[in-house]
């Protein structure tokens, strides 16, 4: 808490007698407390809360990237005693330091590339000394699809960071981690484009008092009448006492950074507003903790820090839900009120206080983190009786003695209940002779803004109810609204919109959805009628659609809102339904045929097909070999193969390339989606002919009629890797000749003129279309050059 105001240098804290002023409003009070749902997600959505490090623990073992300086700990004691003693500054857990050389993925750490291709930047941060510590982000640019894990400890779930989860604010505080060591790593897919500068570090906050248990280190930290070791004795944990579930888990531990100062603790709670169909974060606080949007910003609260049972286990509130970032809504100066709503609408079953404009009459309570510790109770009477303050005069606020419990620093904004558990007010300070303690009630005064002070500046949000669409209460699986195919403006103002349809035969559904980002960030899912997840956009402008190739049966639309609070979009929702439709036919883009790839582009983007490869003739150089035969090649020919998982590679100049190996077994994926795919495999060999089709999931695979139109493709003969290529008999055997031995040659120097890779490649079941070329395969050109025959491997065979 914030402390009392002094009124005298010689440290007595002086009573002054007060009127009471009576509330020129009416008696508004909220509806009963209620909860949030907990608005989980299915283990296929992305869940931009946290997550683990791609790299395995054992690479942040190396030296640290940067190593901070040692805290002057004599000249926080000093900052301390002249911020706390008798003012309203709230208890500070952390020091803020500007950096002399910025941090940043330009001149720190180490980038990487993972053997699946994708990039990654690691850097180890340490800070001796400290309990823990947050970053000032700025000039952050992740790439589409990057992403930034800050975690303390890299076997454990750290928190991520994306354009997605930022909503486009290149500058933010990181999440509160605990320890003096920070590890940071950004990491994208190869398929993006290349980010030079994706963030920079300008500020760090270091805590030197422990974030969850308010302790000093007795050897090394800040010791003396201005902060205690530990929280008093007298406190009592919420949980030994009967208490409003739902008012104690709407009360949250609170920390924000101030750029230039430090990191601060507090406490606040949820309001329950007039609106029965929203759960809209507001949060109520202490003016003198949050009166800045720069404040709001940095909030972090941990919700449901508390023991587990009356004296039991309490668990990290790293371990616990967290809301990050707030608006600062409205501030009334004559209560120490602040109105805030968080960034993103709690979700984790948090609960909603009910609230009163109506002054409490004997016994009230408060639900607090004192010190920033775990959640503690205190009861106790109003009164008007000495001490008062004439700063915190009785029209704006409540004087209670404390019968059970106490509050402390970092108690600051804890909502003060009645006997009914709505919400009178929100915790001041004290006004008293002495600092309050264990033994002396006497000699001081708790005291809480009143909340029907600051009700005619928050009645517009908190009485505030939003005209849904027609289609609400759709809001669960199990009660989504039956949705005809056409186009609809439609409203969301909670979490989800689910809509459902009955598909009596396979079909081609397609959904798009439009919305203002400043609203929020909208992402679709389809999901069957098990609840699984099989097809689903989220990505981070303002449309998000989906095409998907579905066999008959019930699915279910999901609307749902991962940022913001929520607003109108626009759906159109189709589908076209057949039997079976034949997809868009196979193409190539790329002419020149290849010794060991195909090269194809398959059609239907977003939709579901697999890519059937028939063996139509293998190994049959023509004008045949002098001294070979196609042996042990005649049980395969006219046998069937399937494109199997793609696998994305790239060249020097940081090109992608896709390819994907042969299988026995049917592959679905959205293929047309993927561009040129390189197909690979031990039945690709030189002088060989191949039929490729397609055909959509869930089709009849023994049905002819389901499939694609075919595409013809052959492979050249052995070690012909550039034009002119061989013509087939009754030409005469020209090919391999020099020109082919140069262009390998070139192509293993990487000259500017040498021919792609994949047309140069000749070693047999290749993953890489842009893997360098080796000796191996110059001496394979050479041999075919002389006359050898192809060296055969014959194809592995399918059941």
């Amino acid at each position: 808490m914030g402390g009392s105001t002094k009124l005298s240098s010689l440290g007595v804290w002086l009573a002054v007698p007060l009127l009471v002023a009576k509330s020129a409003f009416a008696e508004p009070r909220s509806a009963p407390a209620t909860r949030a749902p907990v608005n989980s997600n299915p283990s296929t959505i992305v869940n931009f809360t946290r997550t683990s490090p791609v790299t395995q623990p054992d690479h942040w073992s190396r030296d640290a990237d940067f190593v901070a300086p040692a805290l002057d700990l004599d000249a926080i004691k000093i900052d301390d005693a002249r911020n706390q003693i008798g003012s309203e500054v709230p208890l500070r857990i952390g020091t803020n330091v500007a950096l002399s050389q910025r941090i940043s993925t330009q001149s720190h750490g180490k980038w990487g590339t993972l053997d699946d291709g994708t990039i990654i930047w690691t850097a180890r941060l340490q800070f001796p000394g400290a309990k823990g510590v947050r970053l000032l982000v700025t000039d952050f640019h992740p790439s589409i699809n990057g992403q930034l894990i800050v975690t303390s400890d890299p076997a454990s779930p750290g928190d991520v960071y994306s354009s997605k989860s930022q909503r486009g604010e290149t500058e933010f505080w990181t999440a509160p981690a605990t320890g003096g060591a920070l590890f940071l790593e950004y990491s994208q897919p190869k398929s993006d484009d290349v980010v030079a500068s994706v963030l920079v570090i300008d500020e760090v906050s270091e805590f030197y008092r422990s974030a969850e248990e308010n302790a000093f280190d007795p050897t090394s930290a800040v010791v003396g009448s201005v902060a205690q070791t530990e929280t008093l004795a007298c406190e009592e944990d919420v949980n030994c006492h009967d208490v409003s579930v739902e008012a104690r888990d709407s009360v949250g531990r609170m920390q924000y950074t101030v750029s230039g100062q430090g990191t601060f603790v507090c406490t606040g709670a949820l309001l329950n507003d007039a609106d029965p169909n929203t759960f809209a974060g507001y949060f109520l606080t202490a003016a003198h903790c949050i009166d800045t949007q720069a404040k709001a910003s940095s909030l972090a609260v941990a919700w449901f820090y508390q023991s587990d049972s009356c004296g039991g286990t309490v668990s990290s509130p790293l371990s616990h839900p967290q809301s990050n970032g707030a608006k600062l809504l409205a501030v009334d100066p004559a209560s120490d009120s602040a109105l805030l709503r968080l960034n993103d609408d709690p979700g984790n079953g948090q609960g909603f206080a009910a609230w009163t404009t109506v002054a409490p009459s004997g016994t009230v309570r408060e639900i607090h983190h004192p010190g920033g510790s775990f959640k503690r109770y205190c009861e106790g009477q109003l009164t008007n009786a000495p001490p008062t303050c004439s700063q915190m005069a009785i029209s704006g606020f409540f004087y209670n003695k404390w019968s059970t419990g106490i509050t402390e620093d970092g108690s600051s904004g804890a909502p003060l209940f009645n006997e009914n558990w709505e919400i009178v007010g929100q915790q001041k300070g004290y006004c008293g002779f002495q600092v309050p303690t264990c033994t002396n009630p006497e000699q001081y005064n708790n005291a809480a803004g009143r909340f029907s002070s600051a009700y005619p500046l928050f009645r517009q949000y908190l009485d505030f109810v939003a005209t849904d669409d027609s289609y609400e209460n759709s809001d669960s699986f199990s009660t989504a609204v039956a949705l005809p195919f056409g186009s609809y403006a439609l409203r969301l103002m909670d979490f989800d919109d689910y809509f459902a349809a009955e598909f009596e035969s396979a079909a081609i559904v397609t959904a798009q959805a439009a919305f203002d980002t400043a609203d929020m960030d909208l992402d679709l899912y389809l999901f069957d009628s098990t609840g699984t997840v099989v097809a689903q956009s989220a990505g981070t402008t303002g449309v998000e659609a989906i095409i998907a190739s579905i066999p008959a049966g019930r699915y279910v639309l999901r609307a749902h809102k991962s940022h913001g609070w929520g607003g109108d979009y626009q759906l159109d929702w189709s589908a076209q339904i057949s039997t079976c439709l034949q997809p868009l036919p196979v193409v190539v883009t790329d002419p020149a045929e290849k010794n060991r790839f195909l090269s194809i582009v398959p059609g239907h983007a977003g939709s579901r097909t697999a890519i059937r490869v028939a063996l139509y003739s293998l190994h049959h150089p023509d004008p045949p070999y002098a001294d070979s035969s196609t042996t042990g090649l005649s049980d395969e020919e006219s046998s069937v193969r399937w494109v199997g998982q793609l696998s994305i590679h790239a060249d020097v100049n940081g090109n992608t390339f896709h390819a994907a190996q042969l299988q026995c077994e049917p592959f679905f994926a959205d293929w047309g989606s993927m561009g040129e795919v390189q197909i690979y495999g031990t039945e690709i060999i030189p002088s060989s002919d191949y039929v490729i089709d397609s055909i959509f999931e869930f089709c009849d695979l023994n049905n002819f009629a389901n499939y694609s139109s075919p595409l013809g493709l052959r492979t050249t003969r052995w070690g012909d890797i550039t034009a002119p290529f061989q013509m087939p008999a009754p030409a005469e055997l020209t090919q391999p000749n020099v020109q082919d031995v140069a262009a390998m040659i070139a192509t293993f120097r990487t000259d500017p003129a040498a021919i792609p890779k994949s047309r140069a490649l000749l070693q047999p079941a290749l993953v890489n279309p842009e893997a360098p070329i080796s000796v191996l395969d110059i001496a394979a050109v050479i041999d075919a050059f002389r006359g050898a025959a192809y060296d055969l491997e014959p194809p592995s065979h399918c059941p």
